[in-house]
C-alpha cells in the first residue's frame, strides 16, 4: 500500500537533515526523498487507474483520481524545486548571505513543507484536512522569512495573519458542514469524505450553504483568490525562488483542492447552480483584478504572484462553469500552472542571483547575460499565457468551451478579454526583461546545470503534453472530473 509512503519520504528526509551536516548531503537527501515521493505517486497513480480509489485500514488515508492529480502536481514541483535548491541555496551560502545554521533549517523546513502538502490530498477526514492545510502555512512561513530582512519579516507576518483568518473561517465552514451532516449520521460522526459524499440531498441545506461560503472564503484566502489574495505578492517577492515555486505551483493548488472537496458536497446537497455561481464569481473577479495589476507591474516576482492569482481564478471559474469539460479543464489547468509557474520562478531566481534585483527597470538584457535562461523564460511566459504548442493552451481552451456550453457567454467573453490583457501585460514585462543590452556590471554566463536543468525539464514537459497527452494522464483527469461531477 503506497499511501503512507507518500508522506513518509519527506518526513524521513526532514529528520535526517536535522542530524546531517548542511550542504551537499542534505541537498542530495532532499532530492532523493523528492524522487522517491514522485516514484511512489507514480505507483499510486497506476493503482488508482487500475483498481479505483485506494484506502488504508481505518480509512485515515484515501486517494481517488482527484487526490492523485493533486499529488502528481505537488510531487513534480517538489522534485524540480529540490533539484533547483541544490544550486540556488549553495550560491547564497557561498556569497555569505546565509550561514550553516540557516542552510540546515532550509532543508528541514523544505521537507516538512513537502510532507504537509502531500498529506493534504490524502487525508480522508475533513477536520484533518483543515489541520494539514494549516500545517502548510506554519512550515512555509519560516521559509518566507528565510533571509531575515525586515521586508521578509513583514511579508511572513502578513502571510500568517491573513491565512490564519482564512483558516478560522474554513474551520467554521467545516463545523457547519458537520452540523449539516448530524441529522444523517448522528453526533458521533467523524467527517469522513467517503461517508459524506454519498449523503447528497440528505444534508441540512441552510448549514451546508453557509458552510460552503465560509469554506470558499477561508481556503480561498490560502489559494490566493481575490480579494483575499493580498498576502501573495509580498510573500513571493521575499521568499527564496524555489520556495516561491512551491507556494505558487503546489500550495495554492492544495488549498483549492480543499474547496473542490467541499464543492462536491455542496453540489450534492444544494444543486450545482449556487456553488457554481460562487466559484465563478470569485474566479472571474480574481482574473479581472490580476489582469489590471499585471498590466502595471514592474517587479518580476510580484508579476508572477499576480499571475498566480489569475490562474487560481481561472481554475475556480472552470469548476464553476461545471460539466465534464469544465472540470477537466480546471484540473488540467492546475497541473499546467504548477509546471509553468515553477519554471518561471526558477528563471526569476537565476535573474536575482545574476542581477541582484528582479525590478524590471534594472534587470534587462537577459538574452545577452544568460542566453539559455532568457530563452527558457520567454518559453515560460508563452506557456503561462496559454500560447500553442504549450499544454496551457488546451486547458484554457477547455475552460472557455465549458463556459460557452453552460450558457455563460457574457462571462466567457469577459474571461477571454481578461486573458488577452494578461497576455499583453505579461509579454510586455518579460520582453523588457529579456531584450535590450545587459547592464555593464552584469557578467555573461549561465548559472550552472543545477539551476537550468529544472527549468528546461518543465518547458519540455509542457511542450510534450501540448502535442501529445498520454492516455494514462487523460484517464486520470477524466476520473478526477468524474469525482467533481458527483455520484
Amino acid at each position: 500500500m503506497p499511501l503512507p509512503y507518500v508522506v513518509l519520504w519527506p518526513l524521513v528526509a526532514a529528520t535526517l537533515c536535522l542530524v546531517l551536516p548542511p550542504g551537499n548531503a542534505a541537498a542530495g537527501l532532499t532530492l532523493a526523498a523528492a524522487l522517491a515521493t514522485l516514484t511512489t505517486v507514480g505507483f499510486l497513480t497506476r493503482q488508482v487507474l487500475a483498481h479505483g480509489s485506494q484506502t488504508t485500514p481505518g480509512l485515515w488515508l484515501y486517494a481517488d483520481a482527484l487526490s492523485t492529480v493533486i499529488l502528481l502536481l505537488v510531487a513534480l514541483v517538489v522534485t524540480t524545486a529540490a533539484a533547483y535548491s541544490w544550486g540556488y541555496v549553495r550560491r547564497d551560502f557561498a556569497a555569505g548571505e546565509i550561514g550553516r545554521g540557516r542552510l540546515k533549517r532550509y532543508y528541514v523546513l523544505f521537507n516538512l513543507f513537502a510532507a504537509s502538502m502531500v498529506a493534504v490530498p490524502l487525508v480522508n477526514n475533513l477536520g484533518l484536512l483543515w489541520m494539514v492545510v494549516g500545517a502548510t502555512t506554519l512550515t512555509s512561513a519560516f521559509l518566507v522569512w528565510f533571509y531575515r530582512r525586515p521586508e521578509a519579516l513583514e511579508a511572513a507576518w502578513k502571510y500568517l495573519l491573513l491565512t490564519s483568518v482564512g483558516s478560522l473561517l474554513a474551520l467554521f465552514g467545516t463545523v457547519l458542514t458537520y452540523c449539516a451532516a448530524v441529522p444523517v449520521f448522528g453526533t458521533t460522526f467523524a467527517l469522513e469524505w467517503t461517508a459524506l459524499r454519498g449523503a447528497g440531498g440528505l444534508l441540512q441545506p441552510e448549514a451546508l450553504k453557509l458552510g460552503f461560503l465560509l469554506v470558499v472564503i477561508g481556503y480561498g484566502t490560502k489559494a490566493g483568490l481575490a480579494p483575499m489574495h493580498t498576502w501573495l505578492p509580498d510573500a513571493h517577492s521575499q521568499a527564496p525562488s524555489p520556495v516561491c515555486a512551491l507556494l505558487s505551483g503546489a500550495e495554492l493548488n492544495c488549498a483549492l483542492y480543499a474547496v473542490m472537496r467541499f464543492y462536491v458536497l455542496a453540489a450534492g446537497g444544494l444543486g450545482r447552480e449556487l456553488p457554481g455561481t460562487l466559484l465563478m464569481g470569485f474566479g472571474l473577479f480574481s482574473v479581472l483584478l490580476a489582469a489590471l495589476f499585471l498590466l502595471t507591474q514592474r517587479d518580476f516576482k510580484r508579476l508572477l504572484a499576480y499571475s498566480s492569482v489569475e490562474h487560481m481564478g481561472l481554475v475556480a471559474a472552470g469548476a464553476g462553469f461545471g460539466g465534464p469539460v469544465g472540470y477537466y479543464g480546471a484540473l488540467f489547468q492546475m497541473l499546467n500552472h504548477a509546471l509553468a509557474k515553477s519554471l518561471l520562478f526558477y528563471a526569476a531566481g537565476n535573474v536575482l542571483h545574476r542581477y541582484r534585483t528582479t525590478r524590471l527597470t534594472e534587470a534587462h538584457g537577459l538574452l545577452r547575460a544568460m542566453p539559455l535562461t532568457g530563452v527558457l523564460a520567454l518559453a515560460g511566459a508563452l506557456a503561462i499565457t496559454g500560447v500553442p504548442p504549450f499544454s496551457t493552451f488546451w486547458s484554457k481552451f477547455f475552460i472557455a468551451v465549458a463556459g460557452l456550453e453552460g450558457g455563460h457567454r457574457l462571462l466567457t467573453a469577459l474571461l477571454l478579454l481578461c486573458l488577452v490583457a494578461v497576455f499583453a501585460g505579461f509579454l510586455q514585462a518579460v520582453g523588457r526583461l529579456c531584450f535590450g543590452p545587459a547592464p555593464n556590471p552584469v557578467p555573461a554566463g549561465e548559472q550552472g546545470p543545477a539551476m537550468t536543468v529544472p527549468i528546461l525539464a518543465s518547458v519540455l514537459v509542457l511542450v510534450a503534453v501540448g502535442f501529445y497527452l498520454p492516455p494514462w494522464l487523460d484517464a486520470l483527469l477524466r476520473g478526477a472530473a468524474a469525482v467533481l461531477g458527483g455520484p
